[in-house]
């Protein structure tokens, strides 16, 4: 394990691998049959790290509350005034269209913010509070974990719409319903994740390899052949009710893991650990710094061209880079209130 300052690297880089993955699927078909793979995995990659560090339950209820608050909502905020701004000058919007897609932030449901990455904050607020609130009372992770599940049932099994495909709840409480199992596992098994395994240390070595092996080839499957192809190996047991909406669950998970494996092999690449530093503010800004490099692209009489995955992987990281030079520096330094970064009097 590499760590300093008490944060450990391999867990920004992999906060890294999950935001390039995100800025990669958000340009659609362009990215090739990376699209449908990282639609796998990337949305439960980033409830499930934020999980790592969810154990502890030394503040008050209404002291974290407040803390969640600054941290999340209030760049929330900020990010939602930044896009509503930016897109009403970009589309020249009237009055009447201002209000009507201010709208979509006052609620922030997910497929209806007009800045579509917005949704995932107001999400992680609830799961955030509703995960500290179980835990302090019932002090028990392996309990919150058959909640989450429970909750997880329900949101596929009983509500009359499916919050995957339809989200409607305001503050996508119907998704965090579904998501809630990945930050609880997350918080179960970091302190595995984050164990240092030799090979004389059997207990763990052997399964350690097992899971990698069979990991590294259901990730490499799913990108190369698709995960349908996995669906119809064990189709025998995933069509049976209730277990059908478990499946996506346990493919998740395995790609999770490669990437936790790729992320301690590049945990020395001092850089990639600084994006990923950096993934609530290039969550917030995506939309709007993807839209804003490419009118600069075009003031300058040049256009973007995505005509194959690996131009559309290249530009995806190129964005990442060049916000994390400018635009994520700007609002740090002038505006490290708005956008998460919270003194020490604020934690």
């Amino acid at each position: 394990m590499i760590q300093m300052s008490n944060r450990i690297h391999w867990v920004d880089t992999l906060k890294f691998l999950g935001i390039f993955a995100i800025y990669i699927g958000h340009f659609g078909v362009a990215a090739g049959k990376a699209y449908s793979f990282v639609f796998l995995y990337h949305v439960p990659l980033f409830f499930f790290v934020s999980g790592f560090f969810a154990n502890s339950t030394s503040r008050t209820l209404f002291g974290y509350y407040r803390y969640k608050f600054f941290q999340l909502i209030v760049p929330y905020v900020f990010f939602s005034i930044l896009a509503l701004v930016y897109y009403s000058v970009l589309n020249d919007w009237e009055f009447p269209q201002v209000v009507g897609v201010g709208k979509t932030f006052l609620f922030g449901i997910r497929n209806q913010v007009h800045a579509a990455s917005l949704w995932f904050i107001p999400c992680l607020f609830i799961i955030s509070l509703l995960h500290y609130t179980l835990l302090k009372i019932f002090k028990n992770t392996f309990l919150l974990f058959v909640l989450a599940a429970s909750l997880c049932a329900i949101s596929q099994l009983f509500l009359s719409f499916n919050p995957l495909n339809q989200p409607s709840w305001a503050f996508n409480v119907d998704s965090a319903m579904y998501y809630y199992v990945y930050y609880v596992l997350g918080s179960i098994l970091f302190p595995l994740l984050n164990k240092e395994i030799s090979v004389q240390d059997k207990l763990y070595w052997i399964p350690f390899v097992i899971v990698s092996i069979l990991s590294i080839f259901v990730s490499i499957v799913c990108y190369v052949i698709g995960v349908d192809w996995i669906y119809k190996k064990v189709s025998f047991i995933f069509d049976l009710y209730p277990l059908g909406f478990t499946f996506s669950i346990w493919i998740g998970m395995m790609i999770i893991y490669s990437n936790v494996l790729l992320a301690k092999m590049l945990s020395k690449v001092s850089f990639l650990g600084s994006l990923g530093k950096e993934t609530l503010i290039f969550c917030g800004i995506e939309n709007v710094f993807k839209s804003l490099f490419t009118q600069c692209f075009l003031l300058l009489g040049l256009g973007i061209n995505l005509t194959n995955p690996m131009a559309t992987i290249l530009f995806s990281f190129l964005c990442l880079v060049v916000s994390y030079f400018t635009l994520i520096r700007f609002l740090n330094r002038y505006f490290p209130k708005f956008v998460g970064k919270l003194s020490e009097s604020s934690k």
